[in-house]
């Protein structure tokens, strides 16, 4: 199995749209590498650890793919593909008619990638880039959490590092848990958590739990298969 290394040399200056795309690829296993493609086959933005020669080529090649889909009737709406080949493995999603989101996944990572992290993500890069977008709005919102005690509760909570920073100004901040009135000085400090009750109804392998931040908010906290920590209100 091929394993990640540190990232290659850029051809291009990176951008906040380079860091959304490698906070995705942080959060997704198996991850190679991710680009923001417009309609005409163009990489705006790029992320990973694959040559950017590649990960253009790629891009501009399943933009091309995804258009022909969509010309096909029954397929017109399609917004979303995946493809298993036998060397790599690729997950296209379209952001709106002109911009798309490519990851280059291992061959066995197609179908791995967190539902959660990708929606984020999708509507980060929209955000920046000013752009509407068409589909899922993101219900949920990777955070940093440190959890104790023998089942690993939450303790402490705050937003994810990599995203600290980002919101574009086109964009109003964003409510609770932290609201502009609640929000720490520092965007990085962490917030205590207190958990009032555990969630059910998650799938296999997920934990979730319904917890009160120490400034008085409160939302649910799931814990997906990876690791990942996600909120259901934006940070």
């Amino acid at each position: 199995m091929e394993k990640r290394h540190g990232p290659v040399r850029r051809d291009q200056d990176a951008s906040a749209f380079s860091l959304i795309l490698e906070a995705l690829l942080n959060a997704v296993p198996l991850s190679y590498g991710a680009a923001l493609v417009d309609s005409l086959g163009e990489t705006v933005d790029y992320a990973g650890i694959l040559e950017p020669f590649d990960v253009k080529v790629a891009a501009a090649h399943f933009q091309l793919l995804l258009k022909e889909i969509r010309e096909v009737g029954p397929f017109s709406s399609a917004f979303q593909l995946t493809v298993r080949a036998q060397g790599r493995s690729y997950l296209m999603r379209s952001l709106d008619q002109d911009y798309s989101l490519l990851v280059i996944l291992h061959r066995h990572g197609a179908f791995a990638v967190s539902r959660r992290a990708l929606d984020e993500a999708a509507a980060r890069l929209c955000t920046e880039a000013g752009l509407e977008a068409t589909v899922f709005a993101p219900s949920w919102f990777q955070v940093e959490v440190e959890s104790h005690g023998h089942g690993k509760r939450p303790a402490k909570m705050r937003q994810l590092g990599a995203y600290i920073g980002l919101r574009s100004s086109r964009q109003p901040p964003a409510p609770a848990p932290f609201s502009t009135a609640q929000r720490p000085p520092d965007p990085s400090a962490w917030s205590k958590v207190e958990v009032i009750g555990a969630l059910t109804g998650t799938t296999r392998r997920e934990r979730g739990y319904r917890i009160r931040l120490d400034t008085g908010a409160e939302m649910t906290l799931v814990r997906e298969r990876d690791g990942l920590w996600f909120v259901d209100e934006p940070p």
